[in-house]
C-alpha cells in the first residue's frame, strides 16, 4: 500500500461487497489465482465467460508494511450460464445453476449443475466440500450426480482406453472422500 501516513497503519478493516461479473474479463486475473494452487489445473482451461453474482465480506487488519489478503472473507458465488473451455475434452463445458462459497482454504460447491456447451445430452450435479492443503487437496462427501452422460466422450478423461473403455449413456451418482496430499 504506497504512501500510507504514518500512524495509519494497523486499522481493522470489514467489507462487504455484492457485484455481477462477466467473467470473460476477469479471466486473466482468475488465472494468476488458480496458479498458486496448481499449474496442472490452469494450463487445463482455455478460457472462461459468462456472468455470475458474486457476494463477499471480509475483515482483516490493513498493515502497510506488510499487506496480506484478509485474514478472514467468505466470498459466494451464483453462475449464470458460465462456460468453461477445458483442454482435452469432448465438448465446452457451462454450468447452468447452482452456488459456491470459497472461505479461507475451502471451497463449498451447492448443487452446480453442468451440462454441455454443445447442447449434448447428460448433465451432472456437482456437491461437495474440497479443503486446500498445503500440500495437495483433501475432498469431503465430493458428490456427482450424472445424468445420460455419453460414457465415450468423458471415460477417456480419467481413465486410458485400453484399460477400460464403455459406450452409451452413465447415470448415477459418484461419491469421493479422499486425502489428495502429498505423502512423501
Amino acid at each position: 500500500i504506497p504512501n500510507l501516513p504514518s500512524g495509519l497503519d494497523d486499522i481493522p478493516y470489514k467489507v462487504q461487497l455484492r457485484a455481477r461479473l462477466d467473467l470473460a474479463e476477469l479471466y486473466p486475473a482468475i488465472s494468476r489465482f488458480l496458479a498458486a494452487f496448481s499449474d496442472k489445473i490452469r494450463n487445463r482451461i482455455k478460457s472462461v465467460d459468462g456472468n455470475a453474482r458474486l457476494r463477499l465480506t471480509a475483515s482483516g487488519i490493513l498493515r502497510s508494511r506488510s499487506p496480506a489478503a484478509p485474514e478472514q472473507y467468505e466470498v459466494g458465488i451464483e453462475p449464470n450460464g458460465v462456460g468453461l473451455a477445458i483442454r482435452g475434452a469432448p465438448t465446452g463445458l457451462k454450468v447452468v445453476r447452482g452456488s459456491a462459497l470459497v472461505r479461507p482454504g475451502h471451497v463449498t460447491l451447492n448443487r452446480m449443475v453442468v451440462v454441455s456447451t454443445d447442447d449434448a445430452p447428460g448433465s451432472a450435479t456437482l456437491s461437495g466440500d474440497f479443503e486446500f492443503l498445503h500440500p495437495g487437496l483433501r475432498l469431503h462427501d465430493v458428490k456427482a450426480d450424472l445424468h445420460q452422460l455419453p460414457a465415450q466422450q468423458w471415460l477417456p478423461l480419467l481413465v486410458d482406453p485400453e484399460d477400460v473403455s464403455a459406450r452409451g449413456p452413465v447415470g448415477g451418482d459418484l461419491l469421493v472422500n479422499g486425502d489428495l496430499r502429498n505423502k512423501t
